[in-house]
């Protein structure tokens, strides 16, 4: 894992430690994940020159890298893992392992009703990025559709939803797969219960 940030010159700077100042911004590579953290109040001319060094950063690794940005208070997914680990000033030599990628079982339904299946999931997706939900409110809504979907004709309680909600929480999806996955259980919902099963 390798740390980095801009020196008062706006060059990029290697670093051995981080705090989460709210004036802090950085980059944390680790492995195949480029993170760029931001603490509440940097400024946006900073943002945009950090952001431009992880692209650079990216280049040098073939573009195979996935860039995720981490506001401070609204970290997710793997990042919680690393921001534990720097905070305790743990040997950071070495990769950290991500947390478990989100696995929703794939729906069985006949591809002959699917039709225009793509589009409409797109249309929903879009929808629902315009609510600006919070990470949890997705997270809560993504788990409660699949168990929906998963326990029909039954309802789930706030008891199944909670360690669902909170498996879905600690996975490694972005808050844009959340909500691609949430459009298309909601899709399948709509159109093709209870003809589908997971």
């Amino acid at each position: 894992m390798y740390l980095y940030s801009l020196n008062e010159e706006g060059r990029i700077i290697s670093l051995s430690e981080v705090q989460f100042n709210e004036d802090d911004a950085f980059i944390v590579e680790n492995e195949n994940v480029i993170y760029l953290w931001f603490g509440k109040k940097v400024k946006p001319q900073i943002r945009y020159k950090l952001l431009q060094e992880a692209r650079n950063l990216n280049k040098k690794k073939g573009n195979h890298a996935k860039l995720l940005l981490m506001n401070q208070g609204n970290e997710y997914g793997s990042f919680l893992k690393i921001k534990d680990a720097l905070l305790q000033k743990r040997d950071i030599e070495e990769p950290l392992e991500h947390r478990p990628t989100l696995e929703i079982g794939k729906p069985i339904i006949d591809p002959e009703l699917l039709g225009d299946f793509e589009s409409k999931v797109r249309v929903e997706a879009y929808f629902i990025s315009k609510r600006n939900l919070t990470y949890n409110e997705l997270c809560w809504l993504l788990a409660e559709k699949q168990l929906e979907i998963m326990m029909w004709p039954e309802k789930p309680t706030e008891d199944d939803i909670r360690p669902k909600a909170e498996e879905i929480f600690n996975s490694f999806c972005t808050y844009d797969e959340f909500c691609w996955l949430l459009a298309e259980l909601t899709v399948l919902q709509r159109d093709f219960s209870p003809q589908i099963s997971i």
